[in-house]
């Protein structure tokens, strides 16, 4: 059986031809900002100096610079976010659908469809007459489209 007897060597991870100017800068800059790597690279890089993130990363562990990284956060409980009462918004969407464009209106608070076509285009004028198309419609509700607001 070959390679039965070797032992695997541990890699260790050097820094190559980096001027000692380099590194001061690079000490000087997380001293005085606290960057992360990444940032310290960036700053650096429109200063001129081209060096990477990792050989930065290498400098600041070697000079025990290096914090602890921080924990993903928990996810906080689901908020859905919806009016409180029927009817005092709804939101548009449109999706294409087969070969046409399904134009559809959500009442937010009871995800309810008042509203629903499929068009050949997608235009201002089909997203209108769906709007007018709709089981009823009083001028006092308000429409969401995109980030606009309709009334």
């Amino acid at each position: 059986m070959r390679g039965a007897g070797r032992r695997v060597q541990e890699t260790t991870h050097t820094i190559h031809h980096l001027p000692e100017e380099t590194v001061a800068r690079v000490l000087r800059v997380r001293r005085i900002h606290g960057w992360r790597a990444e940032a310290i690279e960036a700053h650096l890089r429109s200063q001129g100096v081209q060096i990477s993130h990792r050989s930065i990363y290498l400098i600041l562990k070697r000079n025990n610079l290096i914090t602890k990284s921080y924990k993903p956060r928990k996810q906080r409980s689901y908020i859905r976010f919806a009016r409180q009462h029927p009817d005092s918004l709804w939101q548009t969407d449109i999706k294409y659908y087969g070969n046409r464009y399904l134009v559809a209106y959500l009442d937010d608070c009871s995800r309810y469809i008042p509203a629903a076509s499929l068009y050949r285009e997608a235009t201002a004028d089909n997203v209108l007459a769906t709007r007018g198309s709709s089981i009823y419609w009083s001028s006092s509700r308000r429409t969401w489209a995109g980030r606009y607001a309709i009334k």
